[in-house]
């Protein structure tokens, strides 16, 4: 009876982690992708309306987290595999994989507005310094609550997949 209770406490936090995740990851696809990359933001400057949209288009996408939380996943298991303590891997690994996000939304910004050049449409670095550590910040919580579940699950319920996996499955999802 004992383990149903221990199972059941640890499914609801799993679940707990998974809700703060996701509330975290829409945040920051909103923050992050302020218009629809398919609509007029990305046409806006070939029609002569230059604008000041910081738009990455790429950290709503569940394939770019599924790599986020599998890479943050990924360095904790790594870190944890040599004795280090789990709470700090897990930490020490998101961190890692907001870099990583940081370096995806930046490229994606810069690329997307270079390529618009043509059409007089100018990189505002100011936008990129205030939108991107917002972003970056919302997304460590992402990754940091998807890899803590994925550790529960593994450590705690005995899951038969690597963190790693797990992170990019729950990323993904």
């Amino acid at each position: 009876m004992e383990e149903i209770v221990l199972g059941i406490g640890i499914t609801a936090l799993a679940g707990a982690f998974a809700t703060v995740a996701g509330a975290a990851e829409d945040t920051e696809s909103d923050i992050g992708s302020q218009g629809d990359p398919n609509s007029q933001v990305q046409l806006a400057p070939q029609m002569g309306y230059i604008h000041r949209i910081f738009n990455k288009a790429i950290s709503g996408e569940p394939p770019a987290y599924g790599a986020w939380c599998a890479i943050g996943a990924g360095v904790a298991w790594a870190l944890m595999q040599v004795n280090f303590n789990p709470a700090l891997a897990i930490i020490l690994g998101s961190v890692i994989a907001v870099f990583v996000q940081g370096v995806y939304c930046t490229s994606g910004y810069l690329g997307r507005t270079a390529s618009l050049a043509k059409f007089q449409q100018p990189v505002y670095i100011d936008i990129i310094k205030s939108l991107l550590s917002v972003t970056m910040a919302h997304a460590f919580v992402a990754i940091f609550c998807t890899v803590a579940m994925c550790h529960l699950m593994a450590t705690a319920l005995h899951h038969p997949f690597a963190l790693p996996l797990l992170g990019l499955v729950w990323g993904i999802a």
